[in-house]
C-alpha cells in the first residue's frame, strides 16, 4: 500500500505544474493575492514572477504522502523571504487530538527568538515580518514543545524556517513542524512549534507480551526439572526471572507514564533499572560458573550465597550511583547537565536513552558486562580444545559425568549468549548509529530484542532430555 501511494504521488507531481526547483515546502497559496498583467503575484508587497508560480492539486502530510485536494496557485515566495509554517490562520487555537482549529485569539504574544544565518539572534513578529505558509493541519495526534511548561522541550528556530529540537539535536524542515499559539504556563498565549506523534506500531508490543509468556512457561519448566537446585538451574531460573521482569515493567511503562506521578514514576525506573542490570549479571555469573566448572575439573563446589550477593549488591551499587549523579546534576543545573546525567523520569518513567547519559550509564554497563562475557567464553572454549583424550582417560566415572555435565551447562551457556548477548551488543550499536542518524529504521533490532523469550522457550525447554526429565517427575 505504501508502495502505491509513493507511486501516486510522483504521477500527481509529473501532471501537476510544478514550479522547478522549488520544494513544495518553500511554496504559499497565492489563491488570495492580486495577480498582474505578466502573470506574476503580489505577496505581502513581494513581487513573485511568474516563472516562480505554479498549479497544484495536491498538498503533502509529515510522512510523505500526499493528499488530492482543489487546483489551485502556489507560489516560490520562500526563495525571495523568510517563510515560517502554521498548523492553521495564526488567530486560532489546535485542537487536541483533531485536525481542526477552533476560536479566535484577540491577542498574544507573537514575537519569537529567531537565529539568522550569521548566527545572531533576534526577538520579532514572524505574522508580520515572515511569509505565513499554511499546508493544512498534518495531523490529528500531535504535541507541543513548551519550554516554558516544561525546560527540557527547548527548540532553536532558524531564518530559513528549520526546527531545532534541543532534547535530542535533531532538525527538522517545515514538513515535520507548524507553529500555532498554545496556552503555555501562567495562561498565556504564546507561539509554540507543534509536531505529529508517529503513528504507533504495536507489533513490537505483541511481540514482547507472548515472549513473556514464554518466559514464564520456561521458569515453571525449569522448576519442574529434577535438578532445579543445582547452582547451574537456581542462577538460569535468576536470569530468566530477572529478564521477565524487565520486559514486563518496561511494557507496562510505556502503557502507564502518562498517569502516573512524578514520584511514581520514579520508583518504576528505579525498579526497571535494578531489573536490567540484574539480568545482564546473572548472564555473567552463569557463563563464570561454566568456566570455573570446567577449569575445576567438574571438582568446584559453587558458593551460591556469594553468588546472589554480588549480583544483587551490585545491581543495587549501579542504580544507587546512577541516582546520586542523577540527583547532584540535577541540583547543580538541570538544562546544562541534561545530556550527561541519567535522567530519571526526564522523559519517561525509565532513564534517559535519547543523550549520550545513556552510553555511560546504560549501555555502557551493558558493554562492560558483555564484553567480560565474551573474554570468558572465549577462556572456556580454550580450556575445552586443551583437554586431550589421555587427560579424558585419567578421570574417574564419576569426573567424567560431571565433566559432561559442565559441558552441557556451557552449551546452554552459549545458546544463552547468542540469544541474549549478541542481541543486546546489537542494540548497543544500534544505538550508536541512531545517535548519528535518528530516522534510521531499528525494527531489525527491536524485534529479535522483545522475541527473546520465546526463542529461550524453544533452546532450552523444547529439548528431548529436558521434557522427559520433566515428565518422569
Amino acid at each position: 500500500m505504501r508502495f502505491v501511494l509513493i507511486v501516486l504521488s510522483v504521477i500527481i507531481a509529473e501532471i501537476s505544474g510544478d514550479i522547478p526547483g522549488c520544494d513544495y515546502f518553500d511554496t504559499v497559496d497565492l489563491s488570495n493575492s492580486t495577480q498582474l498583467a505578466d502573470g506574476s503575484y503580489v505577496f505581502k508587497h513581494i513581487k513573485i514572477p511568474k516563472g516562480k508560480t505554479g498549479k497544484y492539486n495536491y498538498q503533502i502530510m509529515f510522512d510523505g504522502t500526499f493528499e488530492l485536494i482543489p487546483e489551485h496557485t502556489r507560489g516560490c515566495v520562500c526563495q525571495l523571504m523568510s517563510c515560517v509554517r502554521f498548523c492553521c490562520e495564526p488567530q486560532k487555537t489546535l485542537v487536541k487530538e483533531k485536525r481542526e482549529c477552533v476560536g479566535n485569539i484577540p491577542n498574544y504574544n507573537p514575537l519569537v527568538n529567531v537565529t539568522f544565518h550569521n548566527g545572531t539572534e533576534a526577538e520579532i513578529d514572524i505574522v508580520k515580518e515572515f511569509a505565513v505558509q499554511l499546508f493544512g493541519i498534518p495531523c490529528e495526534s500531535h504535541f507541543t514543545l513548551d519550554p516554558y511548561t516544561n525546560p527540557n522541550e527547548g527548540w532553536i528556530l532558524y531564518e530559513n524556517g528549520r526546527l531545532y529540537r534541543k532534547f535530542d539535536g535533531r532538525d527538522f524542515g517545515k514538513q515535520h513542524y507548524c507553529m500555532q499559539p498554545h496556552k503555555s504556563k501562567g495562561g498565556q498565549y504564546r507561539l509554540l512549534p507543534h509536531q505529529c506523534n508517529k503513528p504507533q506500531d504495536n507489533t513490537d508490543a505483541y511481540i514482547q507480551i507472548v515472549s513473556v509468556v514464554f518466559m514464564i512457561l520456561t521458569i515453571a519448566a525449569h522448576f519442574c526439572m529434577p535438578d532445579f537446585r543445582s547452582p547451574h538451574k537456581q542462577f538460569s531460573i535468576c536470569f530468566f526471572i530477572s529478564l521477565t521482569l524487565s520486559f514486563s515493567l518496561l511494557r507496562i511503562e510505556t502503557f502507564l507514564r502518562n498517569y502516573m506521578k512524578v514520584e511514581v514514576c520514579f520508583i518504576f525506573a528505579c525498579i526497571s533499572y535494578y531489573a536490567v542490570m540484574c539480568t545482564f549479571l546473572w548472564l555473567l555469573i552463569i557463563n563464570f560458573n561454566s568456566w570455573q566448572a570446567i577449569k575445576e575439573y567438574g571438582r568446584l563446589k559453587v558458593n551460591v550465597r556469594k553468588r546472589h550477593l554480588f549480583v544483587w549488591l551490585t545491581a543495587a551499587l549501579l542504580l544507587l550511583i546512577s541516582i546520586s549523579i542523577d540527583f547532584i546534576m540535577k541540583n547543580v543545573d538541570k538544562d546544562r547537565f541534561l545530556e550527561w546525567r541519567p535522567g530519571f523520569t526526564v522523559y519517561s518513567c525509565w532513564i534517559n536513552t535519547a543523550d549520550w547519559s545513556a552510553m555511560i550509564f546504560y549501555h555502557g554497563p551493558m558493554l562492560v558486562i558483555l564484553l567480560a562475557n565474551i573474554g570468558l567464553f572465549v577462556r572456556t572454549a580454550w580450556t575445552i580444545y586443551k583437554e586431550n583424550e589421555t587427560t579424558r582417560a585419567m578421570w574417574k566415572r564419576s569426573e567424567n559425568m560431571q565433566k559432561s555435565k559442565n559441558r552441557a551447562n556451557f552449551k546452554v551457556f552459549l545458546k544463552l549468549f547468542l540469544i541474549s548477548g549478541v542481541v543486546w551488543l546489537l542494540e548497543v550499536i544500534s544505538y550508536l548509529t541512531s545517535c548519528f542518524d535518528s530516522e534510521l529504521n531499528m525494527t531489525w533490532i527491536e524485534v529479535p530484542t522483545s522475541a527473546q523469550g520465546i526463542v529461550i522457550f524453544v533452546v532450552t525447554v523444547l529439548k528431548k532430555n529436558e521434557l522427559n526429565s520433566i515428565y518422569k517427575r
